[in-house]
């Protein structure tokens, strides 16, 4: 009997040795769990932070792309304004040109038409 009982309480220390060895074991399981479900939160939110600088990164590339079209289109805006500018003052030129010929023919065709009166006159005496 009493072998048995010694027995029996030394088995029964021995199973809540056992006993307290696994939930040591499945505590650290559980914090090793929360872990890595924390690391995986924060493998979610960097690969959401990845693809949002990469994003960022793509958009900025379009964005400085289009600046430049624009910039070679604003260029070439200026230069053709600057051609048309040209051209009103050629255009202005001639006009000028223009009037003082048709200004010098009025005078030339009056000097023509006193010059025929006054030869008239003179056939005529």
């Amino acid at each position: 009997g009493e072998r048995e009982a010694g027995g029996r309480f030394k088995r029964e220390r021995d199973l809540e040795g056992v006993v307290d060895a696994l939930k040591r074991v499945v505590e650290k399981l559980k914090g090793e769990n929360e872990r890595l479900r924390r690391g995986a939160a924060d493998s979610v939110r960097n690969a959401e932070s990845d693809r949002r600088a990469k994003d960022a990164v793509r958009k900025a590339q379009e964005l400085s792309e289009e600046n430049k079209s624009l910039r070679t289109r604003a260029l070439a805006g200026d230069e053709a304004v600057q051609r048309l500018a040209q051209r009103g003052e050629t255009l202005n030129q001639m006009r000028r040109q223009l009037k003082a010929r048709d200004d010098e023919l009025r005078t030339l065709t009056r000097k023509l038409e006193e010059a025929d009166r006054a030869k008239s006159m003179l056939v005529d005496e």
